[in-house]
């Protein structure tokens, strides 16, 4: 009777380690689902991550292209500036050349001119001394007349 006791003792402790064995396994299955489910989670969010990462670098590609783009607009602004002031340089230049010339000029209008008056003086003297002349002329000539 002992050893069937000890045989039932055995046999109860034996079903009590495969019910535990069974619940390990359970929860070894449990957990194997787990971390199943996790890792699809981690693919999931490393896919994701990997498409942000995709989509940051076209933004990042864009961004350095328009700044590549916003660079030439400056260098481009910055040509046509100094051209424009080269050009306002130049045409300060030419005004003032143009400025320059024109008093010359009017200067020279100014000489002309007063030459001009002197000579018309000079004419209106000449007149007078010949018609003073053409006047003694006619003189001399009455009384050149008269005498003979």
């Amino acid at each position: 009777d002992l050893q069937y006791s000890k045989l039932q003792q055995s046999e109860h402790e034996l079903k009590e380690r495969e019910v535990k064995v069974d619940q390990r396994h359970r929860e070894q299955q449990a957990a194997q689902l787990k971390i199943s489910s996790w890792k699809q989670k981690l693919d999931q969010r490393q896919k994701t991550l990997d498409e942000k990462a995709k989509e940051v670098s076209q933004y990042e590609t864009k961004w350095r292209k328009r700044m590549t783009d916003l660079k030439k607009l400056e260098q481009e602004v910055h040509q046509r500036e100094t051209k424009m002031q080269q050009e306002e340089q130049s045409f300060e230049a030419q005004k003032k050349l143009l400025e320059e010339t024109l008093d010359e000029l009017r200067k020279k209008r100014e000489e002309e001119e007063e030459r001009l008056k002197a000579a018309e003086e000079d004419v209106q003297e000449l007149k007078a001394q010949a018609e003073r002349i053409s006047a003694d002329s006619r003189s001399v000539k009455e009384a050149l007349k008269s005498k003979r």
